[in-house]
């Protein structure tokens, strides 16, 4: 009998520009398509595969949506993903939440109920924890997602 991998919990980092907002990326890309992009790098590091959970983080805004990845990250840019040329790496998700209108904020309350936190100052520098796609626990990726 094969044994069933569990899940992973991953949390990732999405930046606004010059061509628009993360919420809006968040929006066009995890809600409307069911899809997402990663680097090449961080598709192949990260071990990202289906039936993984995984929540977008906006920069300076705070979690607003997560989904179940539905496939393996794979070398084929899409149309609709800005920058294509840097994260060509694409997936597709599926049972897609969305709380833009209610953020779910990484303020230090949050931050000190994370297991991330063990051992570590919630007050200071906590940009290492959204900088890049970052795997969680599952407890963590329930506070996040204010499960």
């Amino acid at each position: 009998m094969v044994k069933k991998k569990d899940s992973a919990y991953w949390l990732t980092p999405v930046k606004s520009d010059a061509e628009g907002s993360a919420e809006e990326v968040i929006r066009s890309l995890v809600e409307q398509e069911h899809m997402f992009a990663l680097s090449k790098r961080m598709a192949q590091g990260r071990g990202l595969k289906p039936n993984d959970w995984i929540c977008f983080y906006a920069a300076k805004t705070g979690v607003i949506a997560h989904a179940r990845v539905a496939s393996s990250p794979r070398n084929e840019p899409h149309p609709k993903v800005r920058h294509s040329e840097e994260y060509p790496c694409v997936f597709r998700l599926d049972d897609v939440h969305s709380y833009s209108d209610a953020p779910i904020v990484v303020d230090i309350g949050l931050r000190s109920k994370l297991d991330a936190f063990a051992g570590r100052s919630a007050e200071r520098n906590w940009s290492w924890l959204v900088q890049f796609t970052t795997k969680l626990t599952k407890h963590d990726f329930k506070i996040l997602t204010g499960q």
